[in-house]
């Protein structure tokens, strides 16, 4: 099997398409001819709650004054003072206008972003179908969909961690490290892709991302109004405060963390696996995520191992081992997609089985929902299972694969 470029982003985008419709036509099934209300009116969030992620967002760091309700019971601020410093210039406007700007900031990077993957990958085909690529990604795409409909400022640490990947592979190091150092200061889970090229010059890239990391997190805090040490105790406050959310019985609507998983079967056979508090909920969880980082680091580390793979590894891993993973978070695969596209020499076989992968990642699969009721869909099962099944195919694949020095000389 012979997998030209034009191949597999033909197959992404025709699956992308093809769960889109069918979640529409379902959606609009079961509201329009069977006359059920929501969840069965649209796969994303709530009708009437658009933009409330950037709404809450918004309002915290109105100020420049985030975590001056950590204290008391308010809505907790727990992001790192980056991710309320760079809402600077987009305090100027009132709500509505600022949330309008930032919509169309993010929109325009996101479909430059894949109209440069697009470019990159030396597509052979005509301008009518790069253009109805860049569209399906960008239009018909449900993490991309979710992520607007919410606003959440996912956007920025996603495009933070993509200009590190192409810095990374220009060998521009003081450049890749300061955008992941934004992205880190914004959601730390971005750390992981700093693995990307660790494994050589360990110690030098290191101290980069380390002075990248205290750099950012210095002038965010002098940004902020309160004194430094008075936001650093407010924010762990904030922090201790957030991860009560493990103290969910049920699996969370729309998020794809192993953890659902491990909530959803404890609700089913508590006996079975020994269920009897969230304290050991928790731990099998943390245990599971630490188990996995064996064959992600595997993975990232082995010279044989295609740049996109191991992106692909990084990215699946960070959205299923955070307690909490909202779907927006889904746009991340995003990153090892574009490289998919730019791979110049893909194991046919092994590179379609992944292309398909990454595709149904990004369609609705909330068909059935697992209590009466309410919004919690299979989708919640479907996701974190998939990525880990990336994730233990990709260790297999690196195990198991012939040694290629070409692959050394693109990654």
């Amino acid at each position: 099997m012979n997998l030209t470029t034009a191949n597999r982003i033909g197959i992404v985008v025709l699956i992308v398409l093809a769960g889109f419709f069918s979640s529409t036509w379902y959606h609009y099934y079961w509201s329009q001819y069977i006359g059920l209300g929501y969840p069965f009116t649209t796969f994303l969030f709530q009708p009437g709650d658009v933009f409330r992620d950037y709404l809450v967002h918004y309002n915290q760091s109105v100020g420049l004054d985030p975590y001056k309700y950590n204290s008391t019971a308010g809505l907790v601020a727990n992001y790192f003072p980056f991710a309320y410093a760079f809402m600077a210039p987009f305090l100027l406007f009132s709500y509505e206008t600022s949330s309008r700007v930032f919509f169309f900031v993010c929109a325009l990077i996101f479909a430059l972003i894949v109209s440069h993957a697009i470019i990159k990958a030396k597509l052979e085909a005509s301008r009518e179908f790069k253009v109805l690529t860049v569209i399906c990604l960008v239009c018909f795409s449900y993490p991309v969909l979710f992520c607007f409909d919410r606003l959440n400022i996912e956007f920025i640490p996603f495009f933070c961690a993509y200009l590190f990947t192409i810095f990374e592979r220009k060998g521009k190091l003081y450049q890749a490290y300061f955008f992941l150092s934004l992205a880190v200061m914004i959601k730390p889970y971005y750390i992981l892709f700093g693995l990307i090229g660790l494994d050589r010059d360990f110690l030098y890239k290191s101290l980069k991302l380390s002075g990248g990391l205290l750099t950012v997190s210095i002038i965010s805090f002098l940004i902020l109004r309160r004194p430094v040490l008075d936001n650093m105790r407010l924010l762990l406050l904030g922090l201790a405060k957030s991860s009560s959310i493990f103290d969910a019985e049920r699996p969370l609507f729309f998020s794809s963390s192993l953890l659902e998983v491990f909530r959803y079967l404890s609700t089913l056979y508590p006996s079975m696996i020994g269920l009897k508090g969230m304290i050991t909920l928790k731990g099998i969880f943390v245990l599971s995520a630490v188990t996995l980082l064996v064959p992600l680091i595997f993975i990232v580390f082995n010279k044989y191992t295609y740049y996109w793979m191991k992106l692909l590894a990084v990215a699946a891993y960070v959205i299923i081992s955070t307690h909490v993973s909202f779907d927006y978070k889904l746009i991340i695969m995003y990153i090892p997609l574009v490289w998919y596209f730019r791979d110049e020499n893909p194991d046919s076989k092994f590179s379609y089985f992944m292309g398909v992968l990454m595709a149904i990642m990004l369609i609705p699969k909330d068909y059935i929902y697992l209590y009466k009721g309410t919004d919690i869909s299979i989708s919640t099962l479907i996701n974190p299972i998939l990525l880990m099944v990336i994730i233990i195919a990709l260790f297999i694949y690196s195990l198991l694969k012939p040694k290629n020095p070409k692959v050394i000389e693109q990654t």
